[in-house]
């Protein structure tokens, strides 16, 4: 009993040992199957006709060895099903291990799903193998009412494909609403055009804050596989540039604890954003419904429709190397300007204008752009100041926009006048349904964003990667040069020394004298006949040699060797022989006849 028990003490340490190393033999059985596969062709093909039974060698026809050959073809492709089979078996098994334990992992699974939906589009659409760089990609994002969808439709592009088309005209399967019998909390649309790819999530996967915790988390985690997906699919750069949106609208009617805090939302977003894709973006500002700040109408009423089309915003300067935070000085001078320019039209346009109801718009539309500047400042700082524990986005500009006009309209004014006395606010009506119109955004995309889409760096990771890489190929290389370096010389060094030895021994061979008279022994044939052997000797081995290849392409035994041994065996049967057979016939000569010498 107490053997057993030693043995089975034993036992499970080697057990918990080599229980590793049993787990990776199995996850080598594919490459060790294939490794069996072809040692077992080679001993087959090669060792096989040597093998011999009872004085017979079975496997020398072909026959018996395609026999031999299909049959182990076949038990190792039985063996790759029966592997395949059960490792697909424990793969749906963990799987669903994995979604009762963890109920985002469908939701996830389905995400990735639509999204290599996507690149099938993509590869359809876009022809090349190099089809996810041959655009660039563009991330759009904005709260849930910002108006992302909006500004995208009203501008000047002109797409090949969007995934909201699809849904649309196929609500039932499409790539959008439901795979695998899951419906998405949150879409993903895409957008195609001849210049460009708008990838447009809805807001609340930006957002991630719900009433309900579980769809929060939901959220952040299908955020999280977005961008990890970003990575994997589009390695050297994932983006080209964000395009953030903004309701002015709202934000300006917001608390300022409330817009302090959305601002830490979109800072942190745009964080993980940068930090996940290991590169710094262009980022674009776009403050949408311009239109619901209350005179905005009056204000823009009757300009024209190519000054509609105009771009209503500032590009900041590009200078990588200029403190990060330089954009804030650049959009403080600039609003300035801005206001005194609208403040000197106002005037004019009051002073043209007899409607009473227009000169109070008139008037209250340029105070409250006075009153938001510092408001917009603000947001924008918590939003976008750099700092020194995270990479700074390149913020590029701050545009205006309006792609419909309605809604109410707002008065930061009065909102806050209203929350400071807890008086109730005034209800206001809604602008008229009228035909909208676009407002300053139409060229936005194809003037401003578009052109500097080369602006987004690499991804670091993949950038140190590369020079990782090259710096060990260089040195690869380099390595590999002086051992050819080394080898050439070495080649060159002992071929020329044979050649030197092969020409001396042909010199000497050419100066030796050969007396004229026939030496029945052969010994004066010796001297020039052994000269021509160490001529021949110098490159005896030629025959073994690889033409082109021995001694890398410097072995110049395949030019001399066949001239001495030629030379070598005429001298032979010209002089040599002759000599050896005189004497052998004189010697027979002078011997008496049926003598022991004489045989």
């Amino acid at each position: 009993m107490q053997f057993f028990l030693l043995y089975l003490g034993k036992l499970r340490f080697y057990l918990r040992v080599f229980k590793p190393a049993v787990k990776h033999l199995k996850n080598a059985i594919p490459v060790l199957l294939f490794l069996g596969f072809i040692l077992s062709m080679a001993a087959v093909w090669w060792l096989g006709p040597k093998w011999e039974w009872d004085g017979n060698h079975p496997l020398l026809p072909l026959m018996p060895r395609l026999l031999i050959t299909v049959i182990i073809f076949l038990i190792a492709a039985v063996v790759f099903a029966f592997y395949s089979q059960r490792q697909l078996r424990n793969s749906e098994m963990a799987r669903l291990s994995d979604e009762e334990k963890d109920p985002v992992t469908s939701y996830i699974e389905a995400q990735e799903g639509r999204l290599s939906d996507i690149l099938v589009l993509l590869k359809q659409n876009l022809a090349g193998n190099d089809y996810i760089y041959k655009l660039p990609w563009f991330l759009i994002v904005g709260g849930e009412t910002a108006g992302k969808t909006s500004l995208i439709n009203r501008t000047d592009q002109n797409f090949s494909f969007t995934t909201t088309n699809k849904v649309s005209a196929d609500k039932g399967a499409g790539i959008r609403r439901r795979r695998d019998a899951v419906t998405l909390p949150y879409d993903i649309d895409w957008w195609m055009s001849n210049d460009a790819i708008l990838i447009d999530p809805d807001g609340g996967l930006l957002v991630q804050q719900d009433n309900d915790a579980d769809k929060a988390v939901i959220a952040h985690r299908l955020w999280q596989n977005f961008t990890g997906w970003l990575v994997r699919v589009r390695v050297r750069r994932p983006l080209n540039g964000i395009i953030l949106v903004v309701d002015l609208a709202r934000l300006v009617s917001q608390k300022p604890s409330d817009r302090k805090a959305y601002a830490g939302i979109l800072r942190a977003r745009l964080r993980e954003l940068m930090e996940t894709l290991g590169t710094r973006l262009p980022v674009y500002i776009v403050l949408s419904k311009f239109d619901l700040i209350n005179g905005f109408d009056a204000f823009f009423r009757g300009i024209k429709k190519s000054q509609r089309d105009e771009i209503f915003g500032i590009t900041f300067k590009f200078n990588p190397s200029a403190e990060n935070n330089q954009w804030l000085d650049e959009l403080d001078e600039w609003y300035n300007q801005l206001l005194k320019m609208m403040n000197d039209q106002a005037f004019d346009m009051m002073a043209s204008t007899t409607v009473q109801e227009d000169r109070e718009n008139l008037f209250t539309f340029v105070r409250q752009l006075v009153g938001i500047k510092e408001t917009l400042q603000e947001f924008l700082a918590d939003m976008l100041e750099s700092d020194r524990y995270s990479t700074p986005a390149q913020v590029r500009g701050l545009y205006f926009s309006s792609v419909f006009q309605q809604g109410i309209p707002v008065n930061p004014f009065i909102d806050t006048s209203s929350r400071h006395y807890k008086l109730s606010l005034p209800v206001s009506s809604a602008l008229p349904s009228i035909q909208s119109a676009t407002y300053f955004v139409r060229h936005l995309f194809s003037q401003i964003i578009y052109p500097e889409s080369g602006l987004a760096t690499d991804n670091d990771k993949v950038v140190k990667k590369k020079r990782a890489t090259l710096r060990l190929n260089a040195a690869v290389a380099g390595l590999f040069t002086i051992i050819v370096l080394v080898g050439f010389q070495s080649s060159y060094n002992r071929n020329s020394t044979a050649v030197e030895n092969a020409l001396a021994a042909a010199n000497r061979y050419q100066d030796e004298v050969v007396v004229e008279h026939i030496d029945e022994t052969g010994r004066n044939l010796l001297p020039p006949l052994n000269h021509i052997r160490q001529a021949s000797q110098a490159f005896s081995d030629y025959p073994e040699r690889l033409r082109w290849v021995a001694d890398m392409g410097l072995y110049q035994g395949w030019v001399i060797g066949p001239q001495t041994e030629k030379i070598y065996q005429e001298f032979l049967s010209r002089h040599f022989l002759p000599a050896i057979a005189y004497g052998v016939v004189e010697k027979i000569n002078t011997t008496t006849y049926a003598s022991d010498e004489k045989l």
